[in-house]
């Protein structure tokens, strides 16, 4: 073999891994695009869930309130309030740090 075609192996050979590389770096681009993809859709399902949740505890708190105003008139309006605001800040503790281990979710 001459010099120069040795020089052509050589330069085909790294021609070769390059585009090997280039196929494999392709593909991990593929792969991240679709768990980046997933990723998203994971992230908006989430976040309705957790829209949905904190509806619910609202509804929840306001039933709550409006029921034990409506039970306990006798002791005035300022206790229910209290006990309201107490209940409100229940449940915000609770959708802030999950319910998990917090007896009082």
């Amino acid at each position: 073999m001459t010099n120069t075609e040795e020089k052509l192996n050589k330069k085909e050979n790294e021609l070769r891994q390059v585009a090997e590389h280039l196929t494999h770096l392709r593909e991990e681009h593929d792969s991240l695009k679709t768990e980046h993809q997933q990723l998203i859709s994971d992230k908006m399902l989430i976040t309705e869930q957790l829209r949905a949740e904190q509806d619910l505890c609202a509804e929840t708190e306001e039933v709550l309130c409006a029921f034990y105003i409506v039970q306990n008139t006798t002791f005035g309006f300022g206790f229910g309030f209290v006990f309201c605001i107490v209940i409100h800040q229940i449940f915000l503790q609770c959708i802030d740090a999950g319910s998990e281990g917090n007896p009082a979710c």
